[in-house]
């Protein structure tokens, strides 16, 4: 009876098929608790704003810089940093892919300060855009506006 070749054996689940399922389930499983935080936070909104002034300045004050992590944080590490980065590990050179990571990690450090930066000094415009009153939303939303910042930064460590 002749030996069975490994190679011909059917493909059965390996390290990398496992520790796949594992991060995806675990993604899954934060995605989760981060929905049920979300849930928990506007209950605590309603519980202590109720459905006035001060909870349409929070939920504006909110809005603003979630939208603008959406297109810097999200759709950029998507859209460009991914497919590049990509790029970079097939070819595996070390030293440019160094490089690149150095090379992203200062233009959206430069990008993201300074759009923070200029958010932060335009809030009483942007707020007025949103109809909403000027003076708390102004405060809570130059206290939200770092949240882009770190969310950005966070994005771009996760795809590395």
């Amino acid at each position: 009876m002749p030996d069975r070749d490994p190679e011909s054996a059917a493909p059965g689940p390996d390290g990398v098929e496992r520790r796949m399922v594992r991060d995806a389930g675990l993604l899954s499983l934060l995605t989760m608790i981060s929905r049920v935080l979300g849930l928990v936070r506007e209950m605590t909104k309603a519980s202590f704003l109720g459905t006035g002034l001060l909870s349409d300045a929070f939920t504006v004050s909110f809005v603003i810089p979630n939208f603008m992590r959406r297109l810097f944080a999200e759709n950029s590490m998507a859209v460009a940093f991914i497919p590049v980065f990509k790029g970079y590990l097939h070819e595996k050179d070390e030293a440019a892919t160094r490089k690149f990571l150095s090379s992203s990690l200062t233009v959206l450090t430069i990008l993201v300060v300074a759009v923070v930066a200029l958010g932060m000094a335009l809030v009483p415009w942007i707020v007025r855009a949103f109809g909403s009153d000027p003076a708390e939303t102004a405060i809570l939303t130059r206290i939200m506006f770092p949240f882009l910042a770190l969310v950005s930064f966070a994005a771009l460590f996760q795809e590395c």
